[in-house]
């Protein structure tokens, strides 16, 4: 474990730590009084500490979380009023030390300075590039190519003739996607409209505070700590029957090779919105939100922000339809490998390339690579984007939620999730509405033959 950067001062009754923890896994903070010694953690970082006088527990010990800075202010109690406290690192014995997990130095951050990636292409220098995130960082023009390569050489034809005529009975791939077939989404049933509402903030006299700052720890008799968390998932009762836009009747039954992967209601007709869904969020998602700090930069490629909002969107709804809503040890490998954007990096300025890349994905390399299911993917995207920023947000705290609690793939919550999350809270309804349009408008002309696979070599 690393030991972060962190400064002491005090005042006649508390002791102030700051702590800078870049690119951590807040998710995972933890923190631990006894007697005199205090110890924090949050992968990769560990800081244990010292002190010449006993620290007071259950008196209002907390920590704040500045998610712009990256900064963790922590305030204890002396148990001594009025004594200049002194503090020192702490040193870990031999056999203590190697209980702790390893991880190299410098392991959160890459080698590949000066090149871009992450939201509105902000960031560089935070993944590494052995390999662990991402599959490679390289220069924008070489992504596409390499996640091209990729997807054509991981196609079966076989394959996707399994899945597309129902499955095997033998394999288990028959009732999986029987299931998927039956599976309604949270955000396709009827239900009251609600708003989410930003968890609120209370103001303490003891630490610095301003609206990025959230609470990450309230003393460990009312911790936050979310790693004790139950995997809770979304609130699920009665399956409503789904929302039809048309009457299936007029849907063309053509070959699927022919068929356009249009969606099952006219051509640039009006996307309404919907009913909107009830929007409650969960304990985990308030916890999820409270940590993310607005997004306040101007957006230097408005078109290469939304596709990548699209291309996200679509992979957590392929994620969230092929395990019927539960999250699975598999998520965080589906989510990304379906999305170039969080696999390669890849970079989109137009909903065409972005269905072109989604695809050819789902139908190369997940386990599930049904046409259908492309189709069924795109219409639920449109329909999360129709019904405005709750569903959407609620969409990427599920993702950001497995994403931070994996070793390594947590980073794209900060270059990806974090921002994304930030931006789509200011986003009108209205510009959700017309990304849902031009996305259907888009899907509409695709088919099969026009990703470029070999379909007809095994039927």
């Amino acid at each position: 474990m690393q030991t972060p950067q962190w400064s002491c001062s005090q005042t006649e009754t508390h002791v102030l730590l700051s702590v800078v923890i870049p690119n951590a896994r807040i998710i995972d903070s933890q923190f631990e009084i006894a007697n005199k010694d205090f110890a924090f953690s949050s992968p990769p970082y560990m800081l244990h500490l010292t002190f010449s006088d006993l620290i007071q527990e259950g008196t209002g010990e907390h920590a704040l979380y500045n998610r712009q800075k990256q900064e963790v202010t922590i305030v204890l109690t002396k148990f001594t009023p009025c004594v200049n406290y002194g503090v020192a690192l702490r040193q870990s014995d031999p056999e203590e030390q190697s209980l702790i997990p390893q991880i190299p130095p410098n392991h959160s951050i890459g080698s590949s300075i000066g090149i871009s990636y992450g939201f509105d292409e902000r960031f560089s220098g935070v993944l590494p590039d052995d390999g662990s995130v991402v599959k490679g960082i390289v220069i924008s023009s070489e992504r596409v190519q390499r996640c091209r390569k990729e997807e054509y050489a991981s196609f079966n034809a076989a394959h996707f003739w399994s899945d597309q005529l129902g499955g095997h009975e033998e394999d288990g791939t028959k009732e999986a996607l029987h299931s998927q077939a039956e599976y309604v989404p949270w955000y396709l049933r009827e239900g009251k409209g609600r708003r989410y509402e930003l968890p609120a903030l209370e103001g303490d006299l003891h630490a610095p505070t301003s609206q990025n700052n959230v609470v990450l720890w309230n003393g460990n008799v009312d911790t936050l700590d979310a790693s004790t968390q139950e995997m809770a998932g979304i609130d699920r009762d009665e399956a409503f029957p789904r929302t039809e836009l048309t009457d299936p009747d007029e849907i063309e039954r053509q070959h699927p090779c022919e068929r356009p992967m249009g969606l099952p209601y006219q051509h640039g007709r009006r996307i309404a919105a919907p009913p909107l869904p009830d929007m409650t969020p969960t304990t985990r998602e308030q916890e999820l939100l409270a940590t993310v700090a607005p997004w306040t930069l101007p957006i230097r490629d408005q078109s290469q922000v939304v596709c990548g909002l699209v291309d996200i969107l679509l992979a957590s709804v392929y994620e969230d339809i092929t395990t019927c809503g539960e999250c699975g040890p598999e998520s965080v490998w589906t989510t990304c490998t379906v999305s170039s954007t969080l696999s390669w990096l890849c970079i989109f300025r137009s909903l065409d390339e972005v269905l072109l890349s989604f695809g050819r994905r789902v139908l190369s390399l997940p386990l599930y690579r049904s046409w259908d299911l492309v189709a069924r993917c795109v219409h639920h995207t449109c329909m999360l984007l129709a019904l405005g920023v709750p569903p959407v947000l609620r969409m990427l705290l599920r993702t950001m939620w497995f994403l931070e609690h994996d070793e390594h793939r947590h980073l794209l919550g900060t270059v990806f999730l974090d921002p994304y999350i930030g931006w789509v809270q200011g986003v009108g309804e209205e510009t959700l509405r017309d990304v849902a349009q031009e996305l259907h408008d888009a899907f509409g002309s695709l088919s099969v033959r026009s990703l470029g696979f070999d379909v007809e070599s095994e039927h």
